[in-house]
């Protein structure tokens, strides 16, 4: 599927150039987050945002539990890091239903998220400061899970691509691929 090359810290074919790419995307969503947040006669397309918010995180976290999680523990062995980066998932997934349960004008909607935030700045750091550079120094083969993580994030992203329009339905899909961390978890590549 993708050819061997070496891996460049932010090749357009590195999965962790995907992940950081996704991290920038979230951060982005955020600050308009924040800029329609005060505007009272902008609660639709602060909704619209919120929902697509939430599918962003939703997918990029499937990419991470199902393919990219499974080949760094195998590759690094470190349980008790592994552990704790899944625990700040099932925490962000628990706030994103807490979200999606919520009216969209329910003055909650903007304390939850903002708790989101929170929770997500710190996790992003951790995976940035401590799980990236282990992937890369573990010679995972970061181009066929890019590969694997691209073909898993258009298949949750199927109904409703890539998501131009906030609030046009879909969603994180339900389908699993089956795929899980085929790529660098038995056998690392050059680095």
């Amino acid at each position: 599927m993708s050819q061997q090359r070496p891996s460049t810290p932010y090749s357009a074919s590195d999965a962790i150039a995907m992940l950081l790419a996704d991290h920038q995307k979230v951060k982005q969503l955020f600050r308009e987050f924040d800029q329609l947040r005060a505007q009272r006669d902008e609660a639709d397309l602060k909704a619209e945002l919120v929902e697509q918010l939430c599918e962003q995180i939703t997918v990029h976290s499937k990419l991470e539990e199902e393919i990219f999680y499974p080949a760094l523990r195998a590759a690094i062995g470190d349980d008790e890091l592994m552990d704790e980066a899944e625990a700040a998932h099932a925490s962000v997934s628990d706030l994103i239903h807490q979200i999606e349960a919520l009216e969209p004008d329910d003055e909650q909607v903007d304390a939850t998220v903002t708790v989101l935030r929170e929770q997500l700045e710190q996790h992003i750091s951790d995976e940035e400061s401590n799980l990236f550079p282990k992937a890369r120094q573990a010679g995972l083969d970061l181009d066929t899970l890019h590969g694997e993580m691209a073909d898993l994030k258009q298949e949750l992203e199927g109904d409703s691509g890539p998501r131009p329009a906030p609030g046009s339905g879909g969603g994180s899909g339900g389908r699993r691929s089956g795929r899980r961390g085929q790529a660098g978890g038995d056998k690392p590549s050059r680095s």
